[in-house]
Order: C-alpha cells, then structure tokens, then sequence
C-alpha cells in the first residue's frame, strides 16, 4: 500500500493518528475474511 501526500506537514499529521496500523489492522480483517471464503467454497 502507497499512500501520497501533498506536503510532509499532511503526511506528519495522518501517521500521528496511527493510520498505518489501522491500514495494517484492515488488511489483516481483509486477509482473515478471503481465506474463510476460501474455505467456504
């Protein structure tokens, strides 16, 4: 995942919020999800 931000003042304030873990923390719901539908089919 690649984000892109306009300036690194944006880019500072969104990692403040922790936004790469909670992209890492979806990712991993994500990834939990297709292999149960995996194992469903």
């Amino acid at each position: 995942m690649t984000l892109e931000f306009p300036n690194e003042e944006t880019r500072n304030q969104v990692l403040t919020f922790e936004a790469v873990e909670g992209g890492n923390q979806t990712l991993s719901r994500l990834e939990s999800y297709l292999q149960k539908e995996r194992i469903n089919r």
